[in-house]
């Protein structure tokens, strides 16, 4: 066959003596608890109120801000859109501080501990190798431009799906109350 899986050897060996399970799906294993982890952080962090939080506080802004127009000095009103401007734009950059270490703390953290783990842990014998990197499903040489699949790319797959799966279950369970 033009794919190979390999079996001799456990990613979760560290765990009473791994699992007997191809090295392909140890791989998706890890990807959906990475994901499964990624999501629950998302909850516990309550990332959807803060969101909402921020939102509605913005849009008030932004309504007490158009009663700027019945000010009758347009000096006076010139500087109170300045200094609306300002408190605005401090708001959304705190807000997209906070949003940056949010988003580092539910999705990349462990998506870099879990390749970590997997970089340091993968027996990369026996598997095909070219250009230093191993392969976890080798394809026909020249039929689609790259000679196999490495581990972190079938890692970064599942996990955007498990992600992606999560977030539309979220998506159905809001619109469904």
């Amino acid at each position: 066959m033009w794919w190979s899986f390999h079996t001799n050897s456990s990613l979760f060996s560290q765990f009473g003596g791994g699992i007997s399970a191809s090295v392909f799906w140890q791989i998706i294993a890890l990807a959906v608890v990475t994901g499964i982890v990624s999501l629950l952080l998302r909850r516990i962090l309550l990332i959807k109120v803060l969101e909402t939080t921020f939102q509605s506080s913005f849009q008030k802004h932004l309504d007490h801000r158009k009663q700027f127009i019945l000010c009758p000095n347009q000096h006076f009103r010139d500087m109170l859109y300045q200094a609306s401007d300002q408190e605005l734009n401090e708001d959304f950059n705190s807000y997209l501080a906070q949003r940056f270490v949010q988003q580092t703390l539910i999705y990349i953290l462990p998506l870099l501990l879990s390749l970590s783990w997997l970089d340091n842990s993968l027996p990369t014998e026996g598997y095909s190798a070219d250009l230093g990197k191993p392969f976890i499903m080798v394809l026909p040489l020249g039929e689609y431009g790259i000679p196999g699949i490495p581990f972190p790319i079938l890692f970064l797959i599942a996990y955007i799906l498990i992600l992606a799966l999560g977030m539309w279950r979220d998506r159905q369970n809001r619109t469904s109350r």
